[in-house]
């Protein structure tokens, strides 16, 4: 995989200004990709289908069109419309199962990417962790970020809280437990790896559904 960090200002071979079509030049060197198109993509494209981009779908629906060259532009509605553009992959969809054991289709990628993402980290953080810490840290990155602390302002505080994992044992490679708050409350004894660390009491928390459940919202 070709792959080049941007490190700030400072960085010697793709620093300064104009920087993203420094990075983009770089990673064509490669002959591999000599032949490929390289693109971002946003709503106001020129030359974006506009049946796609003013298409309005209900959750979990899809639309997609093709070009000539077989570029796939295609757009999904989860709670909000994702517009997506790849040169590799179609509207192709996985079956994801939740906590509760249902079954939902996601598009193949957007998983994908976070793989790709955890893979990148992983080689050139230095830092150890599993696919599913990674997956929690962007969450919580994504949901802290500029856009969403107007969110303070709106809601409780509890709205705010967040999972997190238990550290793990001393000389063990299994994970500390702790019973289940929500569970508990319906006469259940289950013990869950992961907790809510934003409130007093750190309670024990299964990820799905009891962790929405406890902070008052919808599974």
């Amino acid at each position: 995989m070709q792959q080049i960090v941007y490190t700030g200002d400072g960085d010697l071979e793709v620093g300064g200004a104009g920087h993203l079509d420094c990075v983009v030049m770089k990673l064509l060197e490669n002959p591999s990709v000599e032949s490929r198109k390289v693109a971002l993509h946003g709503k106001n494209r020129r030359n974006n289908p506009k049946d796609v981009t003013e298409a309005k779908l209900r959750r979990n629906e899809y639309i997609c069109r093709w070009t000539d060259d077989g570029i796939c532009v295609w757009k999904w509605k989860d709670k909000r419309d994702i517009l997506m553009i790849s040169s590799e992959h179609g509207a192709e969809f996985t079956s994801v199962k939740s906590g509760r054991g249902t079954e939902r289709e996601k598009p193949n990628i957007i998983l994908i990417k976070m793989v790709n993402s955890f893979k990148l980290f992983d080689s050139c953080s230095g830092t150890k962790k599993t696919l599913s810490e990674f997956r929690l840290e962007v969450i919580g990155e994504l949901v802290s970020s500029k856009e969403y602390l107007s969110l303070a302002k709106r809601f409780p505080e509890k709205f705010l809280h967040f999972p997190r994992y238990l550290p793990f044992m001393k000389e063990s490679k299994k994970r500390q437990q702790k019973r289940c708050r929500e569970c508990y409350k319906k006469n259940l004894i289950k013990k869950t790896i992961t907790y809510c660390r934003d409130c007093v009491d750190e309670p024990g928390l299964c990820m799905e559904p009891c962790f929405l459940m406890y902070h008052g919202r919808d599974p």
